[in-house]
């Protein structure tokens, strides 16, 4: 879930916690005007580049450094926004270490603040580590208007699925429902979508269930668009959204609220085309272009597989004979 350098972790799991920083005359050998020892010895560390935020949901982790400092900072929260103390930390994830004397530090105690202002996430941090007292500031991008908890934050998603067996259109007219969902996996299980798109029965077309044409994710309801996605409600993810998946899990959800979805219809069979954007603006491009072997596999849904799927109006992923929610929790 967390991406770290062979460098850096091996460079804090030799140095340990018990390091101390006071021997030095930081003063001396500082090399960042952002960063100043206090008369009580605080270190004052301020990093004036943005702190790069990862949302791992229910997790974040938070990355900043200058010339003297590498800090990160791993809480488990639903929103970073609010005060946070030791218990709700990683301790293994949640350090600061020096790259002048190359001393590690994690935390016997901490208070971690974050607030939005001007537009920016503000972070400041009291910690204390074996006697070392820091005061530490941080800032990142804050969420643009409209973003969702637990929508990912970063990376963008280009992928094309190349198999029929990943794609599954379903009319769901016929189970009483008004509208139609398209779910993609990906053969080794890594990833998947579900795109829910309302559709008058009148329009459906009888052999490739949606006509062709291009379609907008949007929040309207309105027949011929796609659902744009709410967010996590209860556990569950709904439509229109991109997942990465691991073991049953969804590690990286991406909720898209914009952009449009391209169906056409060739002598192969259906392609989809996506070009969205979640909460956070992320892109999210997918394509699924059939072979002329692949119309076969798409077809109604079949919850006997292990897979995302759409079940009575909510997604669940099925592994063996398991059900689970997005959250991982298993369903019974």
């Amino acid at each position: 879930m967390r991406i770290i350098t062979s460098f850096l972790i091996a460079l804090v799991c030799s140095l340990g916690a018990s390091a101390q920083l006071a021997q030095w005359d930081f003063n001396k050998v500082s090399k960042d005007a952002n960063v100043h020892t206090a008369e009580d010895g605080t270190i004052v560390v301020d990093f004036q580049n943005p702190a790069v935020i990862q949302d791992y949901s229910g997790e974040y982790m938070i990355n900043a450094q200058n010339s003297d400092w590498y800090a990160t900072f791993d809480v488990y929260a639903s929103t970073l926004v609010g005060t946070y103390t030791l218990s709700d930390f990683d301790a293994f994830y949640t350090n600061m270490m020096s790259w002048v004397t190359f001393d590690s530090y994690y935390p016997s105690a901490i208070t971690f603040v974050c607030a939005v202002e001007d537009g920016k996430y503000q972070i400041n941090i009291d910690m204390e580590s074996d006697g070392q007292k820091f005061k530490i500031h941080m800032w990142a991008p804050a969420p643009p208007e409209g973003a969702l908890d637990y929508d990912t934050q970063i990376g963008d998603v280009d992928y094309e699925y190349t198999s029929g067996e990943e794609i599954q259109i379903v009319d769901r007219h016929d189970m009483g429902e008004n509208d139609v969902v398209i779910e993609f996996q990906a053969a080794d299980g890594s990833n998947g979508a579900v795109f829910r798109m309302m559709l008058d029965a009148d329009k459906v077309d009888p052999i490739n269930i949606i006509p062709e044409g291009v379609y907008p994710i949007n929040a309207t309801g309105a027949s011929g668009t796609f659902t744009a996605s709410v967010g996590a409600v209860n556990g569950t993810v709904m439509p229109c959204y991109y997942a990465v998946l691991r073991s049953g899990r969804v590690t990286k959800p991406y909720f898209l609220t914009s952009g449009t979805v391209e169906v056409k219809h060739t002598k192969a069979g259906t392609a989809v085309i996506v070009d969205a954007k979640n909460s956070w603006n992320v892109p999210v491009k997918l394509k699924y272009a059939p072979e002329a072997t692949g119309i076969s596999d798409v077809n109604a849904n079949n919850a006997s597989a292990d897979g995302l799927f759409f079940e009575n109006g909510q997604v669940v992923v099925v592994k063996g004979n398991r059900k689970y929610n997005v959250s991982g929790a298993q369903m019974k």
